[in-house]
């Protein structure tokens, strides 16, 4: 446990200068990506005076000399969980799982027979995988959406043993929650039907409701710590890559990076899903734009 915890809160509200906002955004960028400019430097003062002050820090002056001077990685850590935004909710915008349903599962599951059919043999299992997860309903809406997908799929033989989902973040405490798969009922009420809920998970005893995910869905999904600056070719090959509301914190420069490192973990004919808000266009010419219902998919040729 980290034991700057218990000291008491510094009052003084520290300033944030104009000189070390550049230097702390300039320096985070770099971290994992995230652009603030002069425009967040509210942002950048709210989000990290709790830090300065539970570590009783010499104000944002202090914060530099630890983060970019001192290279600090417990001070590295908490900042990146600071400035990184984790909402997300359940099945959420409900129409990228159902061209999930729709187009992407259907898909994956036609190369996969053509595959087991070709090799005489079960193939490897179809992989998805859920960038930038933060606390896991994207990762475990998946399973869910999976799950409800398989019986209605046509492809004799195909199980939920041929699915493997990894689900990513670069926040340690957000995965924590997430590979739980513990939430409020306020948190299962954002995005799970009443069927859903008694389905695909179970409430756990104590004097407030909480909700834990199934064993079986659970057995679908791993979670790993992945900051995606960093080379994440070597977690290997995908189907299908989400990695909704992210990019649209990047440079376009960082996003063009991005977006080719997923075209090549895209397997021919795999699809990337981004966030509604976000578009390729500019960005990069690799993949064929397809639309299914309210999302627009965007395919490996």
């Amino acid at each position: 446990m980290d034991q700057a915890e218990d000291l008491p809160l510094n009052p003084a509200r520290p300033v944030l200068t104009e000189a070390i906002r550049q230097v702390l955004s300039a320096h985070i960028e770099q971290l994992c990506g995230i652009h603030l400019g002069p425009e967040k430097a509210y942002l950048l003062e709210h989000r990290l005076t709790p830090l300065i002050n539970r570590y009783k820090l010499a104000g944002f002056e202090g914060l530099k000399e630890r983060l970019v001077n001192r290279l600090d990685p417990e001070i590295r850590d908490r900042v990146i969980e600071a400035v990184a935004t984790h909402e997300t909710a359940f099945f959420r915008d409900r129409h990228p799982f159902e061209a999930l349903r729709l187009t992407v599962l259907p898909q994956a599951a036609k190369r996969w027979q053509a595959t087991r059919d070709s090799l005489g043999q079960r193939p490897r299992p179809i992989r998805i995988w859920s960038a930038a997860c933060s606390s896991g309903q994207e990762p475990w809406s998946v399973a869910m959406a999976i799950q409800e997908w398989l019986p209605l799929c046509g492809v004799p033989g195909l199980a939920q043993g041929d699915f493997s989902i990894l689900a990513t973040d670069l926040s340690p405490p957000v995965l924590s929650q997430a590979r739980e798969g513990i939430y409020t009922e306020a948190e299962v009420a954002r995005g799970l039907t009443t069927g859903q809920r008694a389905r695909f998970t179970v409430q756990l005893p104590g004097p407030k409701p909480r909700f834990q995910i199934k064993p079986e869905l659970r057995a679908m999904v791993e979670f790993r710590c992945v900051n995606l600056l960093e080379n994440a070719k070597g977690l290997g090959l995908f189907d299908v890559i989400l990695c909704r509301n992210v990019l649209i914190y990047f440079t376009d420069a960082l996003k063009r990076q991005i977006c080719e490192m997923f075209h090549s973990m895209l397997m021919p004919g795999g699809y990337l899903i981004l966030g509604a808000a976000e578009s390729l266009f500019g960005i990069t010419e690799s993949f064929q734009t397809e639309r299914a219902g309210d999302t627009l998919l965007f395919r490996k040729p």
